[in-house]
């Protein structure tokens, strides 16, 4: 776990505890005090129970959002999870939320070459406000959870394509139906 600082090239690390301090904080829309004014967010990258398997995830702080810290922070760590870790697998969790951040974090996930693989209906309880007491019992929500993958060999074409000339890149629609008709090709050969 590491904050993101405005400072290129600098971070602090946080431990365990702290780090889930911070991201509750940052679910309950407490102000965060990191103590120094250049960090704007924190990324964690958690291995997961699978081999070669990793949770990644970010928050910035709402004053900062839109700087494009997040895809940039998300982005090195990434390419140190693929290049230094042999990692096989990332994977992330985008939380329905009321408003416009999910789908502007879940563009940001698509253009790093995640890929969506489904969403969870009501997978997340919300409680509506975590800091009071519930005499009555607990008063909240359920949220559906929304899950992006990237695997070792995606990342291999996302770093070349963000490499190559943009005359030799193709778009994501090119992708999509150069696959489609091989697929339908293969279909037709099977009948």
């Amino acid at each position: 776990m590491a904050a993101i600082n405005a400072k290129v090239g600098t971070e602090q690390s946080a431990s365990p505890s702290q780090a889930r301090d911070l991201l509750d904080d940052i679910e309950q829309g407490v102000p965060l005090d990191f103590g120094d004014p250049s960090t704007v967010g924190l990324v964690y990258l958690k291995a997961s129970s699978l081999p070669g398997t990793f949770d990644i995830g970010v928050a910035i702080v709402p004053e900062q959002r839109g700087n494009k810290w997040g895809p940039e922070a998300i982005r090195l760590v990434m390419g140190w999870a693929f290049e230094e870790l042999c990692c096989h697998r990332i994977q992330a969790r985008v939380v329905e939320s009321n408003g416009q951040w999910r789908d502007i974090a879940m563009g940001v996930f698509m253009r790093l070459g995640f890929n969506l693989e489904g969403t969870s209906r009501r997978a997340l309880f919300c409680p509506t406000h975590p800091m009071d007491p519930y005499p009555e019992g607990v008063n909240g929500e359920w949220r559906d959870v929304t899950h992006l993958a990237i695997l070792d060999v995606d990342w291999v074409m996302y770093s070349a394509r963000r490499q190559a000339p943009s005359a030799f890149m193709k778009s994501k629609w090119e992708e999509l139906f150069a696959r489609e008709e091989k697929e339908r090709a293969e279909l037709l050969r099977f009948e």
